[in-house]
């Protein structure tokens, strides 16, 4: 969120986003999705805050879209029915997790593959970093205790060591976070 005025806003990542598609290899949201942002100005007064949003939306092929929009805060107007959705997206916000035990790189079929070590079988496992590496829908071992992810999109796996990692996992249909820092 950026602000022209001391103004502090947070969004938040809601429930887990999936691999979607017959390949596993799209990712995003199967549904209608909100992402609650929270908003803290320097003192209390009216604020107008406004929202320039770039974002894709894919089907058989991704196509780029944008949206702006503009409310004024601080008022005494309320949207129970607003407030009641943003509390609900903040329910699925995932909660921190500990059930990956370990993370490193292998080769797998010579390519590279990030291997996790779990503690039990997670029913989605997604996987980011702050370089371009894609690491593509997991392989989970027979007995749920490992998953390989393939990585694409990086040229140079130097940039991965040291590199912290988020991984986002659904367990009991629940969503969890944890961030580990790859060896």
């Amino acid at each position: 969120v950026m602000a022209e005025r001391c103004v502090q806003g947070r969004a938040v990542m809601v429930d887990l986003h999936a691999h979607l598609g017959h390949t596993g290899e799209a990712v995003g949201y199967d549904s209608a999705v909100l992402f609650p942002v929270t908003v803290t100005p320097d003192k209390a007064q009216d604020l107008e805050l406004k929202l320039d949003l770039f974002f894709g939306v894919c089907k058989d092929i991704c196509i780029p879209a944008r949206a702006e929009a503009a409310i004024m805060l601080g008022t005494e107007q309320r949207d129970p029915l607003g407030s009641a959705r943003v509390e609900a997206a903040r329910a699925t916000v995932p909660a921190a997790g500990d059930a990956v035990t370990a993370a490193d790189i292998v080769s797998g079929e010579g390519k590279p593959v990030l291997r996790l070590a779990l503690k039990e079988r997670p029913e989605e496992i997604f996987v980011e970093s702050a370089t371009s590496a894609h690491f593509r829908a997991p392989v989970i071992s027979a007995d749920g205790r490992e998953a390989r992810l393939q990585i694409d999109s990086l040229s140079d796996l130097s940039k991965l060591k040291g590199e912290p990692i988020t991984i986002t996992y659904r367990l009991g249909g629940k969503g969890h976070v944890q961030t580990l820092t790859l060896p």
